[in-house]
């Protein structure tokens, strides 16, 4: 075990890429019911494996893709990469687990990841994946006349989402 956890409401910080992947992977595991997770294309090429593990027993799985990866367990969306530049989240991993624990970590220079416990920064980073999943939702049931009446800044955000979806196979069928 990389880590024995408390009850506390403390805020870690890690730092290291290979670290950091290796925590999320161990939350991922924990999971007993629900797992929220923001993915850049190597964390879902490392994660993979304890994403397909926690879904098949039964866990919930959420996903936000921030690249051009796959993934074929739970609730998968893919995140506008005009939207990820603008948010500063091009380059971020994130995992709730069971809205007990987050991390939080950001590959700017070198990956720091932030994890707590701490229930009011919990629930803003689960909240935060779950909006942006049900967002991408909506926008996958709006027709061309709708997304008109958008603001053009608007429009080029769900814009820049059809541009790489173009090249991809759709994210549909999940298990």
């Amino acid at each position: 075990m990389l880590y024995t956890t408390t009850d506390d409401e403390r805020i870690w910080t890690i730092s290291g890429q290979r670290l950091a992947l290796t925590y999320a992977g161990q939350m991922i595991r924990e999971a007993q019911s629900e797992v929220f997770l923001v993915l850049m294309d190597e964390d879902v090429d490392t994660l993979s494996p304890e994403i397909k593990a926690a879904s098949e027993r039964g866990v919930s799985v959420g996903t936000l893709l921030l690249g051009e990866r796959d993934l074929d367990y739970g609730n998968v969306a893919r995140h506008p990469p005009l939207e990820s530049k603008l948010q500063g989240i091009s380059d971020s991993l994130l995992v709730v687990s069971d809205s007990k624990e987050t991390l939080i970590a950001s590959k700017r220079r070198e990956m720091m990841a932030t994890i707590t416990r701490n229930a009011n920064l919990v629930l803003i980073a689960r909240q935060f994946v779950w909006m942006e999943l049900f967002t991408q939702r909506v926008y996958a049931r709006l027709g061309n006349d709708l997304l008109e009446k958008l603001e053009p800044q608007d429009r080029q955000i769900f814009e820049s989402l059809n541009t790489l979806q173009a090249t991809q196979k759709p994210l549909s069928g999940r298990k």
